[in-house]
């Protein structure tokens, strides 16, 4: 790209910095150095337009408060470089340019810097860019995702978003959970094994804000492993349809790593997914981590059909009392698919979902995983599926639901 007299102001200290330098100079380009933030507003209020490239690889940045720092300057454009590994420049915002900093090409930064000074049109995402994301055989169950440790969990409390934004997960090749309120993702949180939150900031019961500040907390008191390796750390982004301004920045105070704007575009999702979610299967937690606040829930083993270690983490160990709520569980679980299987002969996909969504948090309690990601599957075939999509999940459920009553007899 022709880069001839386009002013770069490259901001940092490090040894990238250099390269970048060198680069750009070299593509006919006007390049500054500055050692800061301040240094950058000092060249950018001299110059009649410039370029802000900024390595922002190991650091968070206020994209507001960048903002009004270069308020003063007549017209500044941001290239942001951060990490993951795609080579394309992405346009968030008419100002801003993001480009990933691993693995970075001489000739993908030069074509970011044309798109940031308006020479140049960014990439345009093609179908086969979404096909390469797609499993084989479609994106996995809700279980195989948990065992990957790729399953993302969506906080969000309106029916029409839950079901856009799962019917993008799943267009994307992967599986997520549904939880109707901070609270209740937060519980799910502590019990479960998820790669990625994604959550909406205004919600009953417990908002967005509160949830993130909630698990980062907790985090926090967490004590190394047993191998001296510190327990993971969940991706948070913040998702809402309000732009007010500052509220991406009160969102990042509260421990979340990235903000999106509803209705959310495929490609921009897309993005976000392959910067934060582990593309590997990765599950190093423990069943139970020790931490320093009160105990949580373990984790139930997938492999069968109910693991009584959870429900004992919850009440104890006395097999009076362990043998009395595993009795009421099996007449509730029985009551509640009778309704279910009624809900589904009359076609109500709305009560389908309801009934499927309490008996996945009684399963889960008790310790049956494989039955309560089957209702979770269900749940959200109620939202995205056809109904030969909820008959099979339906079947699932059945053959869960059998392992279960058959191992608790």
């Amino acid at each position: 790209p022709d880069l001839a007299q386009v002013d770069c102001i490259v901001v940092g200290g490090d040894g990238m910095v250099g390269d970048l330098q060198v680069y750009l100079a070299h593509a006919g380009a006007n390049v500054y150095m500055a050692a800061n933030i301040a240094e950058a507003v000092q060249h950018a209020c001299m110059l009649q337009s410039a370029v802000v490239v900024q390595p922002i690889l190991l650091e968070k940045i206020d994209l507001d408060a960048l903002r009004v720092a270069f308020s003063a300057a007549p017209d500044v454009r941001h290239l942001l470089i951060t990490r993951g590994r795609r080579r394309g420049a992405r346009i968030s915002n008419a100002d801003m340019v993001a480009l990933d900093g691993n693995c970075l090409r001489r000739g993908a930064l030069l074509r970011a810097v044309a798109v940031a000074a308006g020479r140049q049109s960014p990439e345009v995402y093609r179908d086969s860019d979404l096909d390469n994301l797609r499993s084989p055989g479609g994106p996995p169950t809700i279980a195989e995702a948990r065992l990957q440790g790729r399953l993302i969990l969506i906080a969000e409390d309106d029916e029409v978003n839950q079901k856009v934004i799962l019917r993008q997960i799943e267009m994307l090749g992967f599986a997520a959970e549904i939880a109707h309120d901070g609270a209740e993702a937060y519980k799910l949180w502590l019990t479960g094994n998820y790669a990625l939150l994604l959550t909406d900031l205004h919600m009953p019961v417990m908002d967005g804000y509160s949830l993130a500040a909630a698990i980062r907390r907790e985090e926090a008191q967490r004590q190394p492993m047993g191998d001296g390796l510190t327990p993971s750390r969940i991706p948070i982004l913040a998702l809402t349809a309000n732009v007010l301004n500052g509220e991406s920045h009160r969102a990042r105070q509260a421990g979340m790593d990235e903000y999106l704007t509803k209705p959310l575009q495929l490609g921009l999702l897309r993005d976000a997914l392959l910067q934060w979610l582990p593309l590997q299967a990765v599950d190093a937690l423990p069943d139970a981590p020790p931490h320093s606040s009160a105990a949580s829930p373990t984790r139930a083993d997938p492999r069968l059909p109910i693991d009584v270690r959870v429900l004992q983490s919850l009440v104890g160990n006395d097999p009076a009392v362990v043998d009395e709520l595993m009795a009421e569980y099996r007449l509730s679980a029985h009551r509640l698919a009778q309704e279910l299987r009624t809900a589904h002969t009359l076609d109500d996909t709305r009560q389908i979902a309801s009934i499927a969504h309490r008996l996945k948090s009684s399963s889960r309690s008790v310790g049956a995983a494989t039955l309560g990601d089957a209702c979770a599957e269900l749940e959200n075939a109620c939202r995205t599926g056809t109904r030969e999509v909820i008959a099979e999940c339906m079947a699932d459920f059945e053959a869960a639901l059998l392992a279960v009553e058959t191992y608790i007899l």
